[in-house]
């Protein structure tokens, strides 16, 4: 059966104006739905008809609010024991989420590492390895504690020495200036073994939230291992996760076991916070680049989830009585990124060309049943608090005229555009199939080799490409303060004017204003087209109905989940 767990507003965005509101009061401003749910989770304007025990609302949400999925009950008493087999989202690059960012290795990294602030299903942050905290009334210093008894899985006790190690590899990485871009001085001060201070030269409203994001936030390591540059991937995946890394099989699997001495917080747990309790004594993560066969295998009961399944087969599983799909909104966005500081992409009529020459629709039709994706020209989601349509007139051009017209006055001249498209990604591979045509038919030469996703995540620091297929999930590039299209030093180049209307947007405090920025944000977006929107899509996760309390709410996690008899 299906369920939805979803968000219908990017909370991330609504968690950034509420990080720099700094007490402005918001307009209130409704967007009106029709949204299928298993529960009344907000005001109910009038019941329509009934579907299949789901019922059919018109719902009014409130664009300053978050809108979180109401958990189902458990029925089930937790069961200690058994391994889980997942089969991975795509082939895996490495397990250092500061090195690579592909959302694989966030899923994965997720049960072996943790961060000081952890962020729980509405995004709102909450303590996590940190037992304390406190701010100085002049919100320039924040200290925090470090919890009793943290082990990392060698053994050895968490200290501040780890904390500091572990900021120093993350402050100098794409993702640590952020930080230091909006607090342009910060340091972190030891001032006993579980105590530190972060020191800032003019105050930053974001200090919890970005210690707590799962993607470019702050994982603590031991201090040995963070001394490692941040641009180089990590060896000796030492956490203090609820699992800890057992082995690696490249191309075949990762195994994780029960970290046997995981110190858990006592709260419920919530996506990334509270209680993690290690049920199964073991979880692998299968490299299984063929779809259908991942879909046999869990109609089999060869394996018990696939993360990410193929939208495509939805209907299929859907009917399954031995296995429950669960949907996740409001999803993910698909585009194309393309390398702006490249011959001859460094030209932005030839992005613009690319832009105008793409049939959109054709591209999320390619990824499978139309019940889960939609076309939306907005650059931080639809069915948010920042949607817009700025500039829409640029979205799903499938103009391939306009397309040799640019050519034609950016003097392009036949040159190759090197196109990375994964042979072993679902929500990508078909893609690649429809952007090469199109661009073709549009007057590109265009080159497209074989490459499955790991080997793609390896050259995304190299120049020898043009654009890749790609998507983002709306927790983080719905967050104008995270999304990386607009941070600096990124393959687009770091579009200065984009980088400072980020910067513009963090320091705004008036709701209304920000969405100006938001506005003219998208404006820069459409004219510069370093990403090439697409649309949205909605994940999907099929598993057998003997997998308990699993709640893929944002990112796919596993703690907190047990198996029951097959």
């Amino acid at each position: 059966m299906k369920k939805v767990i979803g968000i219908l507003l990017s909370s991330m965005a609504v968690f950034a104006l509420a990080a720099c509101g700094g007490g402005a009061t918001p307009t209130p401003v409704t967007i009106i739905k029709e949204v299928v749910v298993e529960k009344e989770v907000v005001r109910t304007v009038e019941v329509e008809k009934i579907v299949e025990k789901k019922v059919v609302t018109t719902v009014i949400v409130e664009k300053i609010l978050v809108i979180t999925p109401t958990p189902a009950p458990i029925s089930d008493d937790p069961i200690f024991g058994g391994t889980l087999k997942i089969t991975s989202q795509s082939s895996i690059a490495n397990l250092d989420p500061l090195y690579v960012a592909a959302f694989v290795t966030v899923h994965i990294a997720s049960h072996n590492y943790e961060s000081l602030f952890g962020l729980d299903e509405s995004l709102n942050p909450q303590l996590q390895l940190a037992e304390k905290w406190n701010v100085s009334s002049d919100g320039l210093t924040y200290t925090m504690n470090l919890r009793d008894g943290l082990t990392f899985h060698n053994g050895k006790q968490v200290t501040t020495d780890d904390v500091v190690a572990s900021f120093g590899r993350w402050l100098p990485s794409q993702r640590g200036k952020l930080w230091s871009r909006f607090a342009s001085d910060v340091a972190i001060t030891k001032i006993d073994d579980s105590t530190f201070e972060f020191n800032f030269d003019q105050t930053f409203g974001l200090v919890l939230p970005v210690l707590a994001r799962p993607a470019g936030g702050v994982q603590i390591w031991p201090a040995p291992q963070a001394s490692k540059p941040w641009n180089e991937p990590m060896d000796g995946w030492i956490g203090t996760g609820p699992y800890k890394f057992e082995d690696w099989e490249q191309g075949n699997r990762m195994i994780f076991t029960r970290f046997d001495s995981y110190n858990s917080r006592n709260e419920p747990g919530s996506f990334f916070a509270g209680g993690k309790n290690a049920y199964l004594d073991r979880i692998e993560w299968l490299e299984i680049p063929d779809e259908e066969t991942k879909i046999a295998g869990i109609e089999t009961g060869e394996w018990d989830i696939v993360d990410y399944a193929g939208l495509d087969f939805f209907q299929r599983l859907d009917k399954n009585p031995d296995i429950d799909v669960m949907i996740s909104t409001p999803g993910n966005q698909s585009s194309i990124t393309i390398q702006s500081n490249v011959f001859p992409t460094d030209n932005k009529l030839v992005r613009q060309a690319i832009g105008a020459a793409i049939n959109a629709e054709d591209h999320m039709a390619s990824l499978g049943d139309p019940a889960l994706w939609m076309l939306c020209p907005a650059v931080f989601f639809c069915g948010t608090p920042l949607e817009s349509d700025v500039s829409s007139e640029f979205y799903n051009e499938n103009n391939p005229e306009r397309a040799k017209e640019l050519l034609a006055q950016a003097g392009y001249n036949g040159e190759p555009i090197v196109i990375m498209n994964p042979t072993d990604y679902p929500q990508l591979t078909p893609l690649g199939f429809v952007l090469k045509p199109q661009l073709e038919k549009a007057g590109f030469n265009v080159k497209m080799p074989t490459m499955d996703w790991a080997s793609i995540v390896g050259k995304l620091r190299e120049k020898d490409w043009n654009m890749f297929t790609n998507f983002c999930a709306s927790w983080f590039c719905g967050d104008p303060l995270l999304h990386f299209m607009v941070s600096e030093g990124h393959y687009m180049g770091g579009n200065p004017t984009l980088v400072q209307l980020q910067l513009d947007f963090a320091m705004e405090q008036d709701t209304t204003k920000q969405m100006e920025i938001v506005e003219e944000i998208q404006r820069v977006w459409y004219d510069n087209q370093h990403f090439v929107i697409l649309g949205q899509w909605f994940p999907m996760y099929p598993h057998r109905t003997y997998v308990k309390n699993f709640r893929p709410t944002f990112v796919p996690i596993y703690y907190n989940s047990w198996l029951v008899a097959r």
